[in-house]
């Protein structure tokens, strides 16, 4: 640690995870969080299924929410 970030944590009198700031930036909505339950379900009838045939799944079931990229 360089003596500037040191001095800069004394005078406030804070750890550097304390100084952190809640990001207020934008945020992409999670795309899963409708069909999450129907993953769970899927997952757990059929426990050996990969994460790629689950997704073709979903493309399958909403193609105008799942695209390739």
């Amino acid at each position: 640690m360089c003596e500037k970030t040191a001095r800069k944590y004394l005078r406030y009198g804070l750890l550097p995870s304390e100084m952190k700031k809640p990001r207020t930036y934008w945020k992409r909505e999670d795309i899963f969080a409708n069909v999450w339950p129907k993953v769970t379900e899927l997952l757990e009838s059929n426990q050996g299924l990969e994460a790629k045939t689950i997704f073709e799944y979903l493309q399958r079931e909403n193609p105008d929410r799942f695209q390739d990229s």
